[in-house]
């Protein structure tokens, strides 16, 4: 993720930067919560938000996608 703004210093910079640049075409932010927590396995929230250039009908979309999944250490 940081990737796309090599200037930032955290998430919440590197957020707003992406955000604040309306001619990047093809820009994507993930976020991870931890919400809950049992031994040693994790529940993570998972927040994915893109803005992409659909060819088709020449206009920007942005899309949402959300999901909660188990994230485990193996030992």
């Amino acid at each position: 993720m940081m990737s796309q703004c090599p200037s930032a210093f955290d998430y919440s910079s590197c957020k707003d930067e992406v955000l604040g640049d309306d001619e990047n075409l093809y820009a994507s932010l993930i976020n991870f919560k931890i919400i809950h927590k049992e031994a040693d396995k994790f529940i993570f929230d998972r927040l994915f938000w893109q803005r992409i250039y659909n060819y088709s009908d020449k206009e920007v979309e942005e899309n949402i996608y959300q999901n909660s999944y188990w994230l485990g250490i193996e030992k």
